[in-house]
């Protein structure tokens, strides 16, 4: 396509034209009327019924992050432009982060420390469902932690300076775990298996 008689605009040329276009627009929408003006204050509110309008207002920018992030930033794993990404939702994020995975659900509730590295496929999520109530519980990964490929973080995980989570775990709310911990479990002579498929029956379990 020719425009003006001296410029042509090639597909590839449309193509990163649209795409920057709509990553603008998101950033607008979500400046404008995201997370101050529809997400719950979690500070007052850790528990609301999905029958409730703190439920919508949950579930409006929870849906918008949701598809952003697997249409964008799935684009920017990997860089620190994911980091900046999440930061804008809200997530407390240190410097020196590799993140390589775009599945964190509620970055209002996340905090991640200097120098932590997340692998690629990561659960972090920070609300459950159950019997109709939506709770919410902050997740803290601390300095220099490593989490393996395919963990999944549920919410209220609380994980201490330097620990390393094998891949195809699944760390609990209440149950802190420390770098000795997570050096124990890594030496385990037989330590539980997690088939390919349990791991994705139980990460659907966990996802609202």
């Amino acid at each position: 396509m020719e425009l003006h008689g001296r410029f042509t605009c090639s597909p590839l040329h449309l193509h990163l034209l649209l795409g920057s276009s709509a990553i603008f627009a998101t950033c607008s929408c979500i400046a404008l009327f995201g997370n101050s003006f529809l997400q719950p204050n979690y500070a007052l509110i850790i528990e609301i019924s999905i029958w409730s309008l703190d439920y919508i207002k949950w579930w409006t920018p929870y849906k918008a992050q949701e598809v952003s992030s697997k249409v964008l930033a799935v684009h920017l794993r990997g860089t620190v432009l994911l980091k900046y990404w999440f930061q804008m939702f809200g997530a407390k994020i240190g410097s020196s982060v590799v993140l390589d995975t775009v599945d964190i659900t509620d970055p209002a509730l996340v905090h991640i420390g200097d120098g932590v590295v997340i692998a690629e496929g990561v659960l972090i999520q920070s609300h459950e469902m159950r019997n109709g109530i939506l709770s919410f519980r902050p997740i803290r990964i601390g300095k220099f932690c490593s989490i393996a490929p395919y963990t999944v973080n549920q919410k209220g995980t609380v994980l201490g300076e330097g620990t390393q989570v094998p891949a195809l775990q699944i760390t609990e709310e209440g149950k802190p775990i420390s770098k000795s911990k997570a050096y124990n479990i890594q030496k385990t002579p037989n330590p539980p298996f997690l088939s390919c498929n349990n791991l994705l029956i139980n990460r659907v379990l966990h996802v609202a």
